[in-house]
């Protein structure tokens, strides 16, 4: 929910400024909390899909950090945008 709603807020202010996202993913969360093989999949269509701009993370903390941790170890070098939450 946390997420989801980072990600409307975050996509309506770019459209109002006439910009739309070129991509995007979602993390699925399968019963209860966010596990690291659902973010590996993520990372893993980001890798194939060969997408180098912006990622923005609609994430509360704790699966932002594991993102990160699992981004860096596939050797993706797109620029993260996170919110300060």
């Amino acid at each position: 929910v946390y997420g989801s709603y980072l990600s409307d807020i975050f996509q309506k202010t770019l459209a109002k400024q006439s910009y739309f996202p070129s991509a995007k993913w979602k993390i699925q969360a399968g019963k209860g909390e966010i596990t690291e093989k659902e973010i590996e999949s993520v990372i893993n269509q980001i890798k194939t899909s060969n997408f180098k701009g912006l990622i923005f993370l609609a994430t509360s903390p704790p699966e932002g950090a594991q993102f990160i941790k699992l981004f860096k170890e596939a050797s993706l070098s797109n620029q993260l945008l996170a919110p300060d939450a």
